[in-house]
């Protein structure tokens, strides 16, 4: 009984730590062979992604007021073949037909502009790489932060950073830009995340159960050999 109850305590948590990475950069870059379309924007919820079980809608908003009304803006991926690295931000208008930003330097999360992040289910976050304005994501690429919002919760603000490796636990993820200026290293946009299912409360409930079973197993043994 104790060897089932480490068995299955370990394949819970062991499925939680093998983590889904969305590789943005690479998908913008070389969308024909991964079988996506590589660097356009996306429109409303059309943005959507499966990886290793993890599945992600994601969408883009532009506010001119401080983010007290929000309009729909598309999703871009941008690709950069020159050296640095882009990734996923948000383009007001796009192009028709081909979904190429217009203008081509409103493709990264600038003032006003919210990327929404919903896996659909509890995941948790443990990296984000991002890339500033101008395709640099070296540690003194950023002067700016971003807000974060997580299943309608406000987190406050956050630093941006290269490498964002604070783990963030939720459904929905809101990053908005709401610095003070249109400034290169107060621009984001994301290069890749790595996340993980996170078990369900049915799981864990179980798992307790059959804990609390064994516990009361041991205790009527206990007991026996005593009288």
């Amino acid at each position: 009984m104790k060897k089932v109850l480490l068995s299955l305590f370990f394949t819970m948590f062991a499925a939680q730590g093998n983590a889904a990475t969305f590789d943005f950069i690479g998908e913008a870059n070389d969308g024909f062979s991964l079988g996506t379309a590589g660097e356009q924007g996306y429109t409303g919820t059309s943005y959507v992604r499966e990886v290793d079980g993890i599945t992600l809608t994601a969408q883009g908003q532009s506010t001119s007021n401080d983010g007290t009304t929000w309009d729909e803006a598309s999703v871009y991926l941008d690709s950069y073949w020159n050296g640095g690295n882009a990734g996923m931000g948000v383009c007001k208008a796009l192009s028709v037909p081909n979904n190429q930003c217009n203008p081509g330097g409103d493709d990264n999360v600038t003032l006003g502009e919210k990327l929404i992040l919903d896996f659909g289910q509890q995941v948790a976050i443990s990296e984000i790489i991002m890339s500033n304005g101008v395709h640099e994501n070296d540690s003194d690429a950023f002067t700016g932060q971003f807000n974060l919002t997580i299943d309608g919760v406000d987190m406050g603000q956050r630093d941006l950073a290269s490498a964002f490796t604070t783990a963030l636990i939720g459904q929905r993820f809101e990053l908005w830009n709401n610095n003070t200026e249109e400034k290169a290293s107060k621009e984001f946009y994301i290069g890749s995340m790595s996340v993980s299912a996170v078990p369900i409360p049915a799981a864990v409930w179980l798992f307790g159960s059959a804990l609390m079973g064994l516990v009361g197993v041991s205790r009527r043994k206990s007991s026996a050999v005593v009288a």
